[in-house]
């Protein structure tokens, strides 16, 4: 499938088309997208039988199946419009399962943009806008994935970690990397050191414990409470005047400070366990005060997460986030932002693990490893005797790592 990149918003717009636009409520069709349906309906000369949608692995009762008539499935043509060809089953039986992510209210607000209806997404739990953009996805419907990918950043809907970890997984779709794209991963950043120490954060500690995101229940229940106008209420915590719109993205924020860097009480509960993250990272134990092996969640399987060489877990919250973000050329964006919102020097020492440890060996260009280095250097004080000592970067790094690490330094020391 083509990825897309939009610079500008007039471009992102255009994603949707003319047909389609989206405010407040969640998107609505133009005069002109309704004129253009009743069109194609009137030149449709043959009969227009209804394909049921129905979930296999749930009762009736549960469930209920949805009719939705062939002519608005072969409307939006892709894969939709093929499956009810009479070469597959789905149109000798006139039957489509659906899976349990498509659950009401997925299906629901699918058949209205089917039938070229309002998609109201206001009311309607961060999950399943989610699971909504996911089956935009794989249904092909590129019009309903970029304007709810619109929505969720024009309503400023990623303000706290448990947003940011429900939406990692449409970003991972990679279908289409619109400027919301950048979006996530500043706010990956801005939210870094709960994603990356999530014990103390009791729904995140639960997602440390089940790394199947979709499937915790903690998080689920939380994001079903969210309010699209302040964001949902297990982010008041983080959200203090986090929502953001367009401009403050661009420009006016980084000349702003973040209420978690005036030393509020839920930022320094995170900051007293950041030791641990780092003493983790190095190879040492995790010191624990209450008996628990809270260090243990980390060493749970899950092979494609991002870990250190020592095989621990870079950032139990989003286990991806690194590799992820190398694939979508937005590194240099997470670790700016991450450095600019926290003012521990344990979390800039447990960047310092990243940049060296597990990102050196993935870049291949000197350059693009030192302008990562570059900013390091520009939003750290430490002294590089300092660096070396407190994460035992010496012993546990590549040479080509100290060699880049030690040029750097001396450059930004004579800038």
């Amino acid at each position: 499938m083509v990825s897309h990149k939009f610079s500008s918003r007039q471009e992102e717009k255009d994603a949707l088309g003319d047909g389609w636009f989206v405010d407040s409520k969640g998107l609505a069709p133009t005069y002109g997208e309704l004129e253009k349906m009743c069109k194609f309906l009137s030149n449709r000369a043959k009969v227009d039988p209804c394909i049921t949608f129905s979930f296999s692995n749930q009762g009736s009762s549960a469930f209920p199946s949805l009719e939705i008539n062939s002519s608005r499935l072969e409307y939006v043509a892709g894969p939709l419009s093929t499956m009810i060809s009479s070469t597959f089953s789905e149109g000798l039986t006139g039957q489509v399962n659906l899976c349990e992510a498509d659950r009401p209210p997925v299906c629901t607000l699918l058949r209205d943009f089917l039938y070229t209806r309002p998609v109201c997404l206001q009311d309607v739990s961060f999950k399943d806008i989610c699971n909504l953009a996911k089956a935009a996805h794989r249904w092909d419907l590129s019009v309903l994935f970029n304007g709810i990918l619109l929505y969720v950043k024009d309503r400023g809907l990623l303000s706290s970690p448990t947003q940011v970890i429900l939406f990692a997984e449409v970003i991972e779709l990679q279908i289409s990397p619109l400027d919301h794209t950048k979006y996530f991963w500043k706010q990956v950043g801005k939210l870094y050191k709960e994603l990356a120490y999530p014990c103390k954060v009791p729904h995140l500690r639960d997602h440390a414990q089940n790394p199947s995101r979709s499937d915790v229940k903690a998080i689920d229940s939380c994001s079903d409470s969210h309010s699209h106008s302040s964001g949902d209420k297990c982010s008041r915590r983080y959200a203090k005047g986090e929502h953001e719109s367009d401009e403050s993205l661009s420009g006016t924020e980084d000349s702003q400070s973040d209420e978690s860097l005036s030393g509020t009480e839920d930022s320094q509960m995170v900051e007293d366990d950041e030791e641990s993250l780092v003493e983790r990272s190095s190879g040492e134990e995790c010191p624990n005060s209450n008996g628990n092996d809270d260090h243990m969640l980390f060493d749970r399987e899950f092979p494609t997460a991002d870990r250190f060489p020592n095989k621990e877990m870079i950032c139990p919250g989003l286990p991806r986030v690194w590799s992820t973000a190398l694939s979508q050329n937005m590194v240099r964006v997470i670790l700016s932002r991450a450095l600019r919102y926290s003012s521990s020097r344990k979390t800039k020492l447990h960047l310092w693990h990243v940049v060296l440890m597990y990102l050196e060996p993935r870049i291949a260009s000197d350059g693009e490893f030192c302008s990562l280095l570059e900013i390091m250097w520009e939003h750290c004080d430490q002294r590089s005797d300092s660096v070396l000592d407190d994460v035992s970067i010496d012993e546990q790094c590549r040479t080509r790592a100290m060699r880049l690490f030690a040029k750097t330094q001396r450059e930004a020391l004579y800038e």
